[in-house]
């Protein structure tokens, strides 16, 4: 094997070693309306929280791993993929607004895109 060949493999090697090690935040806010009084029960993986409107879940998932996630609030439920290994790795984090018309998604903390509604049953 040539040198340069030699180059090669430990490049792609070195590549898809620091890739998966690498790990994702994955940043939960609730922004229900704070009236309610209701907490929002959030479950990801092992981790569970109940969180007070305004308050984050940051959660760190490994960038070669999915990650699926469960919100209830009132009567309201949904489950999610907070984090598709696939399609998210670029980024450093994903973010997740909870509002009471669904789930938002950002990956830079500003610009939210609707991904989904709450369900009901």
């Amino acid at each position: 094997m040539a040198l340069g060949d030699l180059m090669v493999v430990f490049s792609l090697l070195f590549v898809c070693l620091v890739v998966d090690g690498r790990e994702i935040v994955v940043d939960i806010k609730n922004d229900l309306p704070i009236k309610t009084g209701t907490l929002l029960q959030v479950r990801c993986g092992e981790g569970f929280s109940n969180l007070p409107p305004g308050n984050h879940l940051k959660q760190s998932v490994s960038a070669d791993k999915n990650l699926s996630c469960t919100a209830t609030w009132m009567q309201l439920f949904n489950s999610w993929d907070a984090f598709l290994a696939k399609t998210d790795q670029s980024h450093n984090t994903v973010f997740w607004s909870i509002r009471k018309d669904g789930f938002y998604r950002s990956f830079d903390g500003k610009d939210f895109k609707f991904v989904e509604r709450w369900g009901t049953e």
